[in-house]
């Protein structure tokens, strides 16, 4: 389009009356030049709305990109902290148990320091951990998991009270380790085989899901009278406090044997 028709172009765009006469363009060519410079101002006009549209979608897609980064970054600390909040187990354990099964397992003999803990039993766990804490840490033993609380036969029944003696216990790696010294508060003991039954728990650590998990757990063995019980029940905590409540790991166990 040469510049005469560019003029006209541009008027009609900025909106200003602007005569246009067929002989400045020639009579023979005046539609041919309305349909350009319509077709010119459809594009501008067409330019004009997308230009914020495009930006939008420039802003979106770099925001996107920045959550995504940082959603990978997360994810993989996450994992890390996970994996480094978890120790090994003992050796021959079977793995924890996965979320609502309920299933037999079997465990081999195990070494364990103990602590006993009268009062409050939802308290149990946290006021065991730190003697047996000093215990590994003096002895230069490493952490295993799971952590595991033996509560009484009482807490059976449903409705039972939540004060009483339990049992709390760090769980060697090996039955090679022997301990140097050992405080007058803590026992180190062998713990048979058992067989229990299991269900696995994903959530926090609360006393409540423990109860809950124990009148599953009855519910089953009423749906199956060959197995009897032979022991307090148990509870495996398998992850550290730096695990997130919705994604920790536990097993509510009642030792059984076959009829």
């Amino acid at each position: 389009m040469d510049r005469r028709r560019q003029s006209i172009a541009l008027h009609v765009l900025a909106r200003r009356p602007t005569p246009i006469h067929c002989r400045e363009i020639g009579g023979s060519n005046c539609c041919q030049f309305l349909l350009e410079v319509l077709d010119q101002a459809a594009l501008e006009l067409k330019l004009w709305i997308l230009r914020p549209v495009r930006q939008s979608a420039m802003k979106l897609g770099q925001g996107l990109l920045i959550v995504g980064v940082v959603a990978i970054g997360v994810g993989a600390l996450f994992l890390g902290a996970y994996s480094a909040a978890s120790a090994p187990l003992p050796e021959g354990f079977p793995p924890p148990t996965a979320n609502g099964a309920i299933e037999i397992k079997r465990y081999p003999e195990y070494r364990a320091a103990t602590v006993q803990v009268t009062g409050n039993l939802a308290e149990a766990p946290s006021r065991g951990f730190s003697p047996l804490f000093r215990h590994i840490s003096s002895n230069d033993i490493s952490m295993t998991a799971p952590v595991e609380t033996r509560y009484p036969t009482t807490t059976l029944q449903e409705g039972s009270t939540v004060d009483g003696d339990a049992a709390v216990s760090f769980l060697y790696r090996s039955l090679d380790i022997v301990p140097q010294e050992v405080a007058s508060n803590v026992l180190v003991e062998d713990m048979p085989p058992m067989t229990v039954i299991s269900i696995g728990v994903r959530g926090g650590y609360s006393y409540d899901i423990y109860t809950n998990s124990i009148q599953q757990l009855q519910a089953w063995l009423a749906e199956h009278p060959d197995y009897v019980v032979t022991g307090a029940p148990r509870r495996l905590f398998y992850d550290g406090p730096y695990i997130p409540d919705p994604l920790k790991r536990s097993d509510i166990q009642i030792p059984i044997q076959a009829r």
